[in-house]
């Protein structure tokens, strides 16, 4: 078992901790490793397997419990070139792309997934989660076209299938798949009490707290350091055919404030688009979200001109909250690194919401990108 052999080779390492649940998800995925050597098929660079029977691995659990880890662990041992591994996010919108490229034929989603099967026999899904009805749907057909291809899904989630998409539009359009999840997958709990990412004794002090005017010049100051450019030159990027305000650009640093990034007409291309760019992202004056309780003020009139032209303060919050989640999500894929001010502590940064538990990850994540083992990854604009 190649990713046995890896885990524990990392663990003498001390680059991991002994952890008895991790184990157990290792050696699941190990014995799918060995089936799929089994297959001849398999092998091929070019040939999609009509053979495949295994059962995929659905690995679920609480934020910061290794997930993504061991899955990119599997990935790399796989001997095969016939493997794809994206972020659930970036999938969809591969998926819907395609579907429009195919608009107007006979079963756009029969044909996106011969166009899967012929490309890959192992898909690698990190952070399994569905919110928006378009991709219930979605997925309610496509899962069921991608088993019967012989398919196999290897996914992390911080749900368990049952979970996904609970309180949903039409979710009964979502149920099928669902069951597909379960029917061609073990489905294993990665169950533990520690969060790896709160590792305190590697965290750096980059997340500033305060007032916009006493962050400020730290943020330049961080600027200067990384650009060697005592002044940022103000500037404006082009994204997607939509310009977004750029404080400094400078050496593969980018400096933004977060309502340029968070507050306008955004989608995750934009996202990606900056993850690609730039190794270093600085974040200036980011509020507090959440909207149980009394909101943060808002400039006057933004809300008429900000995607919220209803002028519902929570809608605003929630759309603005959606897009910091989309934008770490994509940095954090990319192993970007990230210098931020915050205008509360970040263990207070949302509160009161409708989108607490998505946050949760988010909060997460973003204190594992303060660590010495974050930060020392290199960058991935791929």
């Amino acid at each position: 078992m190649p990713i046995l052999n890896r885990y524990q080779e990392l663990q003498k390492q001390s680059v991991l901790e002994p952890d008895a649940a991790q184990l157990r998800a290792v050696e699941h995925l190990g014995k799918l490793e060995q089936q799929l050597d089994t297959h001849s098929s398999y092998r091929e660079t070019r040939i999609p397997s009509t053979t495949l029977s295994a059962k995929g691995l659905y690995i679920w659990g609480d934020v910061g419990r290794g997930k993504t880890l061991l899955m990119d662990l599997f990935y790399n041992e796989l001997q095969t070139q016939r493997k794809l591994r994206m972020h659930f996010h970036r999938f969809m919108k591969r998926i819907h792309s395609d579907l429009f490229g195919l608009s107007g034929t006979r079963n756009p989603l029969e044909q996106v997934a011969n166009q899967l099967a012929n490309e890959t026999d192992i898909l690698c899904f990190d952070e399994f989660f569905v919110s928006d009805i378009a991709d219930a749907m979605i997925l309610g057909h496509l899962t069921k076209a991608l088993f019967e291809r012989k398919v196999i899904f290897v996914t992390t989630s911080n749900q368990h299938p049952d979970q996904l998409y609970a309180d949903g539009v039409q979710r009964d359009r979502f149920l099928p798949a669902i069951q597909q999840l379960k029917n061609n997958n073990h489905i294993f709990n990665l169950n533990g009490d520690k969060d790896y990412r709160l590792n305190a004794r590697t965290l750096k002090p980059i997340y500033l707290v305060g007032t916009n005017q006493n962050t400020e010049p730290q943020l330049h100051k961080h600027y200067q350091q990384l650009t060697a450019n005592p002044a940022p030159l103000k500037q404006s990027l082009l994204i997607e055919g939509r310009i977004i305000a750029c404080k400094g650009n400078d050496k593969g640093t980018a400096w933004f404030d977060f309502s340029a990034l968070c507050e306008g007409p955004r989608s995750q291309n934009d996202y990606i688009h900056l993850a690609k760019s730039f190794h270093t992202i600085i974040i200036s004056n980011i509020p507090k979200l959440g909207g149980g309780h009394q909101l943060q003020q808002i400039a006057r009139g933004t809300e008429d001109v900000i995607s919220n032209p209803t002028g519902n303060r929570q809608l605003f919050n929630d759309d603005r909250t959606r897009r910091f989640i989309t934008l770490i999500d994509e940095l954090y894929d990319h192993s970007v690194n990230i210098i931020a001010s915050l205008n509360e502590p970040l263990t207070n940064l949302y509160q009161g919401g409708h989108l607490e538990f998505e946050f949760h990850r988010t909060q997460s994540r973003l204190m594992e990108m303060q660590g010495n083992d974050y930060i020392n990854r290199p960058h991935r604009p791929d």
